[in-house]
């Protein structure tokens, strides 16, 4: 999941994950940089696999990446 140094980063509060996904982007920042040139992704991401930041698509998800960090 990642390539180079990372921040770790908790995002709290309503619909969190959704806010989150939406600041992120498309997965792919080709896509981002069409369907939402100001995403995270559109402007630091270089393509599907390199895109500049994660984000969990559920809190379940969320919690399995965040137990696999602490470790």
């Amino acid at each position: 999941m990642t390539s180079g140094p990372i921040v770790a980063m908790e995002v709290i509060g309503d619909e969190a994950v959704a806010s989150w996904r939406k600041l992120l982007g498309p997965t792919n920042s080709s896509v981002a940089r069409s369907d939402s040139p100001e995403s995270i992704r559109a402007k630091f991401g270089t393509d599907g696999t390199k895109n500049a930041a994660h984000g969990s698509d559920s809190i379940a998800s969320a919690a399995r990446v965040s137990m696999h960090l602490s470790h």
